[in-house]
């Protein structure tokens, strides 16, 4: 079968347990994201550029990629760094509205997709058919009857200062069911 005509049936590959880092520039105020196996905080500051990067926090994440067990497409989810449950979301964040009109459920869980570019100033965020296969994969082993969950890029995010989200450890998200 080819890839064009699949009804892929995503499995994880390449799963790798760590942490989300990110960091902040103190002289623009930029944000970075990044992805590490190593269990210590990354608290060095270092310049690269006219950027003077700095430890702002860490978080246990997973990563992974796909590949389809039907045609053997695979997806690399490069740049997801991590996924992040919306919780408690402030007024002016556009993920929980975004991420239920895209699922047409009033009821669906809203997760980002976080990428390396957290202010979106240099790089295009996560992209539709790493989206799609997210969702696809996800949604294909809930069990609860009704549930859905919606997986959409990180740039719906409101402030990144005031999100409430928590970043997902297991790549089953058994924590949030």
């Amino acid at each position: 079968m080819t890839a064009e005509n699949c009804r892929h049936a995503w499995e994880i590959i390449n799963l790798r347990n760590g942490y989300l880092v990110t960091e902040g520039c103190t002289h623009c105020g930029r944000r970075a994201n990044f992805f590490t196996l190593e269990d210590r905080n990354h608290m060095d500051s270092y310049v690269e550029g006219k950027h003077i990067w700095g430890f702002l926090g860490s978080s246990q994440a997973v990563k992974f990629d796909f590949k389809c067990t039907l045609c053997g497409k695979e997806i690399k989810l490069d740049k997801v760094m991590a996924l992040m449950a919306c919780l408690d979301c402030k007024e002016d964040c556009l993920a929980p509205k975004k991420g239920r009109e895209k699922s047409g459920d009033e009821d669906s869980w809203v997760y980002l997709a976080l990428c390396p570019d957290p202010g979106h100033e240099n790089e295009e965020c996560i992209g539709s058919e790493e989206i799609k296969a997210l969702n696809s994969y996800f949604n294909s082993r809930i069990k609860t009857p009704g549930k859905r969950i919606t997986i959409i890029p990180c740039l719906y995010r409101g402030k990144i200062d005031t999100c409430q989200g928590e970043i997902i450890a297991d790549v089953g998200m058994k924590d949030l069911f």
